[in-house]
């Protein structure tokens, strides 16, 4: 079993390491080895991007870690950058080094429903059995459109599709608002 500590507003420094983790990182350590102090035993597994924004000289710009959820095989993120949020999907290989699945490095990946106008939403991440299975519950919502609540059977097989929203059955909508008359 692994241990997952998402930095707050403070850094972070393990006995015996010669660095910190930045504020607002995500760590991982084995458990037996975080519980006994082991030296060098925790890992960055993210870490806020500042963002080069053009127009934003002098007003730093960062990424932010929204959400974290775990399945059975990967550990789900959810990313805030600039108002846009995506998903990062990572995976405890054999030799005990995790891959990052989704986005692959360099691209940007959000979440949006073919043929969407919303370019701004609210995403949300559940495992549904995180012990057992890598089903997710994905949530969206956004100010143009009713949230919506998609499932997906196995987030790996979702990634290698390309990550696209599966569509929202009925009744995983909720009605849109009517104006007042």
């Amino acid at each position: 079993p692994y241990v997952l500590l998402k930095l707050g507003a403070s850094e972070f420094k393990p006995g015996g390491a010669s660095n910190a983790f930045v504020p607002g990182s995500l760590v991982v350590s084995l458990a037996s080895a975080a519980l006994s102090s082991k030296p060098g035993c925790w890992k960055q597994l993210w870490e806020p991007r500042t963002l080069d924004m053009p127009g934003s000289e002098g007003t730093p710009r960062f990424s932010t870690l929204r959400q974290v959820a775990a399945t059975a095989n990967f550990v789900v993120l959810l990313e805030l950058s600039m108002v846009r949020a995506s998903i990062v999907l990572l995976r405890l290989s054999e030799g005990g080094s995790w891959t990052r699945i989704m986005p692959p490095s360099g691209i940007e990946h959000s979440l949006v429903e073919s043929g969407s106008d919303a370019a701004i939403a609210s995403l949300s991440v559940r495992p549904v059995d995180p012990l057992r299975s890598d089903s997710l519950w994905l949530g969206r919502a956004s100010h143009t459109e009713p949230p919506s609540l998609h499932f997906v059977d196995d987030v790996g097989a979702w990634a290698a599709a390309g990550g696209l929203l599966p569509p929202a059955p009925a009744r995983g909508r909720l009605p849109t608002a009517q104006p007042a008359s």
